[in-house]
């Protein structure tokens, strides 16, 4: 045990092992050139209290010195990582302190992805089962890291939603304009109203002139366009439907009144078919972020 500062700097180790096992020194001063690499350096159970001097705080840097030497006779060592994240911590880097804590747990993850394949046992059975668990693993981990930064940033469910959102915008628009949309609603859809519109090939727009060539081929812009047969029927928006379908706590009306047909054309039915998988992503990326802003998922791993 060191009581004031431990300084390496300026030191080689051309041979053997630098072994700071459950060594405890008060501040740490280092120039991360000097540190040996790999096999060569054994922090696990290091511990410090602050960075003093010149020492690096910055997360990047940090990263990049305990990427080197992380691991031993190949299995991670995760004890440095939370290590460094509680002195960042405790300094006021906070940010830092969960970048350290999200790179911690990607390399967990890895590391047990990589023991599970080394604990295989022979034929091809056993492979491709080890195979599939991996690779479901691996899903769910990067769910974990991009959709909440494993609960150390939970801002990130944000822009996976509206990254959602945007995609749900793209295909409702495309969708209404090629004329897929039809009333969510059976009695709506058999009215003599609604057969008609859809057995018509072009008509004239609501407004337009009697002698205006100007058609569309959407029967659900009619049906919801003043004086038509279904003039109190909701007003579509491809920005309010995408918001309705993904985020889970909304309600704007558009999924109620509206429903994508795929048989009428290729992006209805690439929105029929996509709907399932954006509310579930919607779901799920939500309660992510609520899992994380309540601290679960840390307290899941911690």
């Amino acid at each position: 045990k060191v009581a004031n500062d431990f300084v390496w700097r300026m030191v080689t180790c051309p041979s053997g092992i630098l072994n700071l096992a459950s060594a405890k020194v008060g501040g740490l001063v280092d120039d991360l050139t000097f540190w040996p690499e790999g096999n060569h350096v054994y922090l696990n159970g290091f511990t410090y209290d602050r960075f003093s001097g010149t020492a690096p705080v910055d997360a990047a840097i940090r990263l990049t010195w305990l990427r080197r030497v992380d691991h031993w006779q190949g299995q991670f060592l995760p004890q440095p990582y939370t290590q460094l994240a509680r002195v960042l911590s405790a300094a006021g880097h906070d940010r830092a302190a969960r970048k350290v804590l999200m790179a911690r747990e990607a390399a967990l993850a890895k590391q047990v992805r990589k023991d599970r394949w080394s604990q295989r046992t022979e034929g091809v059975g056993n492979r491709f089962a080890s195979a599939t668990i991996n690779l479901a693993a691996w899903v769910w981990d990067q769910i974990l890291r991009f959709g909440a930064g494993y609960g150390y940033a939970p801002m990130r469910s944000v822009g996976v939603l509206l990254a959602l959102v945007g995609i749900s915008w793209v295909l409702a628009a495309q969708t209404w304009t090629e004329g897929s949309f039809a009333p969510n609603s059976a009695y709506a859809i058999l009215t003599p109203g609604w057969t008609d519109l859809t057995a018509t090939d072009c008509f004239v727009r609501q407004g337009d002139p009697p002698s205006s060539n100007d058609c569309t081929r959407n029967p659900a812009d009619v049906w919801s366009a003043t004086a038509a047969p279904g003039m109190d029927w909701e007003s579509f928006s491809a920005a309010a439907y995408a918001a309705d379908l993904v985020i889970p706590v909304l309600d704007l009306g558009q999924t109620s009144a509206w429903a994508p047909s795929r048989d009428r054309g290729d992006w209805g039915y690439r929105l029929w078919w996509a709907r399932w998988v954006l509310a579930a992503s919607g779901w799920l990326v939500t309660a992510l972020g609520a899992a994380a802003i309540t601290g679960i998922i840390q307290k899941d791993r911690g």
